[in-house]
C-alpha cells in the first residue's frame, strides 16, 4: 500500500490540466479549459477542467473528478494503480507503508500483462544490438538514426524458437499470460510452447498513455509460409480498433500543429519522424474505425490522409474519409507518386522537400472525390449523374450545416449544375442519412409502419431524483469555495436598535444564522460536509490550502464524488443581473460575497417555507376538527407572510 506522504506528494504534483491534457486537446476559456469529453461521443465541447479547483467535469455525461479520478476512469485502473501511474509521470519515488515483496506479475492480472510486455520489449531491444546485428542492419538500411530507433523502442526477434520463452521463464513470468498476449504460441493438443515472433524486426505498439499493449513484427527473410507482418492478437489490454500507432508520441505535435497526418503502416510513421514530421499516426494496416477517429478528434478536427497513389491506396483513402466526415473532421488527402509511400518518398527527397510536398499536395477530400468520380464517369450522362449523387451523399454526412451547404455550392460552381438542384439533392440525402440513424420501431406495430408507444416499464431513462435540494447544495458549495472570505453586514444593536456594521467570515455568519433558525439539512451528504468544514475552519494553521482541498483528502470516497460536480457546476462569472441589483461592477461571484451569502440564506429559508406550506395544505385535504382546521389555516397565513418577507429580501415581486 502506498504511504500517505507519497499519496499527498503525488496529488500535490499532479496538475489536472496536465494530466487531462495528455489525452484531450484543451483550449483555455477564462480561468478554465474546454475540450471534447473522452468518456462519451460529442462534437461540441462540454468537458471543463478547472485548475483552480484541481478538477474536471463533463456537463454532457456528468463524469467528474480530480487528476487521480481521471486516470482511474480513463485507464480503467484502481485507486492505487492510478497513483502509481501518476508517480511514473511525475517521477515520484513510491514509499510503501508496509514492506512488500517484489512487484511482479501476480499483483494483478491486468498489471501483469503490462509487465510482461515491458519485459518483452526490453528483451527485443537488447537482441537488436547483439551479433549478428541483422535487425539493426535492416533498420539502418531504411535510413533510421539511433535516436529514432530508441524513440520507438524498436527491437529484434531472432530465428530461435525458444529465446523469449526461456527469458520469461527465468524471470518468473507466467506462461499462460504470455500465451494470452500472443507472445508465445502452443501447438494444438497441449504441445510445445514456442516464440510467436521469430526472425523479425519488432515494433512495440503503445497506448495513448505510453504503455506497451502489443507488438508488430516485420519478417526479414521473405517466406511463402509466413506473413510479411505479424501482429499481436486482441487481448485484455489491446484492441486494434481503439489503437493508433504512434499517437503517444504524436499527440502534443498534433495539438501544436492543429493537424494529424494519418498513414498506413509502422515504417511510414517512423520515417516521417526521422524527417521531422511528428504529428503522424497510423492505423497499422487495419481499416480505419470510428473509435480511432474519435481518438484523433480529441486533439484536432483536421486530418490529412497519407496514402499510396495506386488504386488500392485511393480506395482506402475514400473509405476512411467518409467515416471522418461523418464525425465532423476536416479531411485532406496527399497521394504519393505511384510506386512510392511516405517511407520511401521521405528517404528519396529528404526532409525539407518532404515538408514542401505535404503542404503543396494536400487536397480537400470532397473535391478530390468529385474530380476522381467525374473523370471515371466520362461524358456518359447517367454515369455522371450517379457520380454526382455519390459526391452529395458524402457531403450529406458532414454534421455542420454551413459546411455542407458551402461544399455543395462549390460543387455546383465547379460542375456548372444549378445550385438549387444541388441543395435540393443534398437535403434529400441528408434526410435519408438521418432516417437511417434513427432507431427502428419494435413490435408488431412496426410492420404496419407505425412506431409502438414507449413502454414505461422498459424505459432506460433513470427517474429524476425526487429531492435534489438545490438551495442546500448551493449554500454548501458557497461554504466550500468561499467560507474563509470576509463579509460585512449591518445588524441592529440590542440596546438602541441602531444598525451597527459587523465583519466576520462567510462560514461563521452562515453557521450562526443556521443555528438561530434551528435549520436541519435534508441533503444526505450535508452533515458529513458540514462536520469536515467545521474541523477545517477551526484549524489555527490549516495544512491544506483550501477547504475544497481539505475535503478531497479527508472526505469519504462517496462524498468526494458528490462534492466535485457540485463545485464544478457553477459559473465563476456573475450574471449581469447582479450589477443592476446591487449597483456594483463585478466579474466574479466572490466579488459580491456579502450580498450573495444573504441571497443564498434567504433562498434556503424560502424553500423551507414552501416545504411547510406544502405540508400544511396537504393537511387541509384530510378531515379535520374545527380547532385543528383553524390552527392549520393560521399556520398557512403565518408562513405566507414569512414567504413575502423572504421574497422581498430576495428582490422579487409577490402578487397579492
Amino acid at each position: 500500500m502506498i504511504a500517505r506522504e507519497t499519496r499527498d506528494q503525488i496529488k500535490a504534483l499532479a496538475r489536472v490540466e496536465e494530466v487531462v491534457g495528455d489525452f484531450v486537446r484543451l483550449k483555455r476559456s477564462g480561468p478554465r479549459f474546454l475540450g471534447l469529453c473522452p468518456f462519451h461521443d460529442e462534437r461540441t465541447p462540454s468537458f471543463v477542467v478547472s485548475p483552480a479547483l484541481g478538477i474536471y467535469k463533463c456537463f454532457g455525461c456528468g463524469k467528474a473528478g480530480d487528476a487521480v479520478g481521471f486516470v482511474m476512469e480513463h485507464e480503467k485502473l484502481g485507486y492505487e494503480d492510478a497513483l502509481r501511474w501518476l508517480a511514473r509521470k511525475y517521477q515520484v519515488d513510491i514509499r510503501e507503508e508496509a514492506a512488500t515483496p517484489e512487484l511482479q506479475a501476480e499483483e494483478s492480472r491486468r498489471e501483469s500483462l503490462y509487465l510482461i510486455h515491458e519485459f518483452a520489449a526490453r528483451h527485443f531491444r537488447a537482441l537488436l544490438h547483439e551479433e549478428p546485428a541483422v535487425g539493426l542492419a535492416y533498420l539502418k538500411e531504411r535510413g533510421l538514426s539511433d535516436s529514432v530507433i530508441e524513440k520507438f523502442q524498436l527491437g529484434f526477434a531472432p530465428p530461435d524458437r525458444y529465446r523469449l520463452r526461456e527469458a520469461l521463464r527465468q524471470a518468473g513470468y507466467r506462461e499462460d499470460l504470455a500465451l494470452h498476449l500472443g507472445l508465445l504460441k502452443q501447438k494444438e493438443g497441449g504441445g510445445e510452447v514456442y516464440d510467436a515472433f521469430r526472425d523479425r524486426v519488432i515494433f512495440p505498439i503503445h497506448s495513448l498513455t505510453g504503455r506497451i499493449v502489443g507488438f508488430g513484427g516485420r519478417i526479414l527473410r521473405p517466406s511463402d509460409n509466413a506473413p510479411k507482418y505479424l501482429n499481436s492478437p486482441e487481448n485484455d489490454i489491446y484492441s486494434k480498433s481503439r489503437t493508433l500507432y504512434g499517437l503517444h508520441l504524436a499527440r502534443r505535435a498534433i495539438v501544436r500543429q492543429d493537424n494529424c497526418y494519418l498513414a498506413e503502416g509502422y515504417m511510414d510513421v517512423i520515417a516521417l519522424h526521422e524527417a521531422g514530421v511528428e504529428n503522424v499516426v497510423a492505423s497499422s494496416g487495419t481499416s480505419l474505425t470510428e473509435e480511432q477517429i474519435k481518438l484523433i478528434r480529441r486533439f484536432t478536427h483536421k486530418v490529412t490522409l497519407l496514402y499510396d497513389g495506386d488504386k488500392a491506396g485511393i480506395l482506402a483513402a475514400l473509405r476512411g474519409a467518409d467515416l471522418m466526415l461523418e464525425q465532423g473532421l476536416q479531411v485532406r488527402l496527399v497521394l504519393f507518386p505511384e510506386g512510392e509511400d511516405p517511407d520511401s518518398y521521405a528517404r528519396k527527397i529528404g526532409p525539407a522537400a518532404l515538408m514542401r510536398f505535404l503542404e503543396s499536395e494536400a487536397r480537400d477530400i470532397v473535391g478530390f472525390k468529385a474530380a476522381l468520380l467525374l473523370e471515371q464517369a466520362g461524358p456518359d450522362p447517367l454515369r455522371r449523374a450517379e457520380a454526382l449523387r455519390k459526391i452529395v451523399e458524402s457531403i450529406a454526412l458532414i454534421p455542420d450545416g454551413f459546411a455542407r451547404n458551402e461544399l455543395a455550392l462549390n460543387m455546383a460552381r465547379l460542375t456548372g449544375l444549378n445550385e438549387n438542384l444541388v441543395i435540393q439533392e443534398l437535403n434529400r440525402a441528408r434526410r435519408h442519412y438521418v432516417e437511417k440513424k434513427l432507431p427502428r420501431p419494435q413490435g408488431p406495430e412496426a410492420s404496419a409502419g407505425t412506431a409502438a408507444p414507449p413502454d414505461a416499464s422498459e424505459s432506460t431513462t433513470a427517474p429524476a431524483e425526487a429531492h435534489d435540494y438545490p438551495e442546500e447544495k448551493a449554500l454548501l458549495r458557497w461554504l466550500i469555495l468561499y467560507g474563509s472570505l470576509t463579509m460585512r453586514y449591518l445588524a441592529p444593536s440590542s440596546e438602541e436598535n441602531i444598525p451597527i456594521r459587523h465583519q466576520t467570515t462567510v462560514w461563521a455568519f452562515v453557521r450562526q444564522q443556521l443555528s438561530e433558525d434551528h435549520y436541519t439539512f435534508l441533503c444526505p451528504q450535508a452533515d458529513t460536509v458540514l462536520a469536515l468544514l467545521e474541523s477545517y475552519y477551526q484549524e489555527a494553521l490549516p495544512v491544506h490550502e483550501t477547504a475544497f482541498d481539505y475535503l478531497m483528502h479527508e472526505a469519504p470516497e462517496d462524498v468526494r464524488r458528490w462534492i466535485i460536480p457540485l463545485c464544478a457546476d457553477a459559473e465563476e462569472k456573475v450574471s449581469p443581473g447582479w450589477q443592476n441589483r446591487f449597483g456594483v461592477d463585478v466579474t466574479h461571484e466572490k466579488d459580491v460575497v456579502s450580498s450573495n451569502t444573504l441571497h443564498l440564506l434567504n433562498a434556503l429559508r424560502e424553500e423551507r417555507v414552501r416545504h411547510y406550506l406544502r405540508q400544511s395544505r396537504e393537511q387541509l385535504r384530510k378531515p379535520l376538527d374545527q380547532d385543528t382546521l383553524y390552527l392549520t389555516l393560521g399556520q398557512i397565513q403565518a408562513w405566507e407572510q414569512t414567504k413575502k418577507e423572504i421574497a422581498e429580501a430576495l428582490g422579487r415581486v409577490v402578487l397579492e
